[in-house]
C-alpha cells in the first residue's frame, strides 16, 4: 500500500475506513533486522515578534537554550532511557514573514518521562531565561507520548530470524529514531529495507537501489512472507 506518508498522509485513514485494522503491522521503511522501537517527533515553536532587534533576539534565544548540544543538555532537559537512548533535540526551521520571526525545534522523546513533566521543565525553563534576558518569544510546545512498541510473539521473532539469517546479523532488535507510517498501527515495526552500516539511498530526491540489493531485498521480504504465513497463529 503506498501511505502517502511524506506527502498528504491521507492513504492510511483511506485504507482504514474501507477495511478492519490489521493486529500485526510491519513497515518496510526502516533498518534490518528489526526494529520494535519507534519515537516520536515534538516540536516547540518560537516567535519573536519583529522589531529592529527580532534576528538578534531569534540568535540569543537558539544559542542560550540549544546551542551545538543536541541532548538538551544545554537547557537541562536531557534524560535517556536505556534502550531508546537520549532525548535529542534539532532546531529544523527558521522563517520570517510580516508579524515575526520563528524558529522551531524539534524534539525526539525517549520513554521515562511523562510529556506532562518535561513540556512543565521545558517551559519553566524558557520562563527563567525570558525573565532573566527580557525577550518574550511565543512559545507553542507541544509534546505527546514516546512511540515504543515491544510487540510479543512468533511473529516478530519470525522477521527476526529471516533478516538475521540472511544478512548474518546479530539476532538481536533495534531502535529507530523516526516513526515512519506504522506508527499509529497496533504492533508496528520495521523490517527493513536499509542495510546496517550502509548508506541508505532511499529518502531522497536522486534516491535508487542496486540491482544487487533490490534482488536480496526480494529474496528477503518473500521468505518472510512464506514464514509467517505458515504460522499457526501470530
Amino acid at each position: 500500500m503506498v501511505v502517502t506518508e511524506d506527502t498528504s498522509g491521507d492513504a492510511i485513514p483511506y485504507y482504514f475506513e474501507r477495511n478492519p485494522t490489521p493486529n500485526y503491522n510491519l513497515a518496510l521503511d526502516g533498518g534490518y533486522p528489526v526494529a520494535r522501537m519507534l519515537d516520536f517527533i515534538n516540536s516547540l515553536d518560537g516567535k519573536v515578534a519583529l522589531k529592529h532587534n527580532q534576528i538578534t533576539d531569534a540568535a540569543r534565544y537558539a544559542a542560550d537554550n540549544w546551542g551545538l548540544d543536541y541532548l538538551g543538555g544545554k537547557l537541562g532537559v536531557g534524560f535517556a532511557d536505556e534502550f531508546m537512548g537520549p532525548l535529542t533535540t534539532s532546531p529544523t526551521y527558521v522563517g520570517m514573514d510580516d508579524k515575526a520571526f520563528k524558529l522551531a525545534i524539534n524534539l525526539r522523546v525517549p520513554k521515562g518521562k511523562s510529556p506532562e513533566v518535561l513540556k512543565a521543565e521545558i517551559a519553566a525553563k524558557l520562563d527563567a531565561w525570558s525573565r532573566k534576558t527580557g525577550i518574550t518569544p511565543t512559545f507553542n510546545l507541544s509534546i505527546a507520548e514516546p512511540m515504543y512498541r515491544n510487540p510479543e510473539g512468533e511473529w516478530v521473532k519470525a522477521l527476526l530470524a529471516v533478516a538475521s539469517d540472511n544478512l548474518g546479523m546479530e539476532h538481536k532488535f533495534g531502535t529507530s529514531a523516526g516513526a515512519t507510517s506504522v506508527h499509529e498501527l497496533p504492533n508496528g515495526v520495521q523490517f527493513g529495507l536499509a542495510m546496517p552500516d550502509v548508506k541508505y539511498t532511499g529518502h531522497n530526491d536522486n534516491e535508487f537501489k542496486t540491482t544487487e540489493q533490490f534482488l536480496l531485498d526480494l529474496q528477503i521480504v518473500t521468505e518472510m512472507m512464506g514464514r509467517i504465513g505458515q504460522l499457526p497463529k501470530l
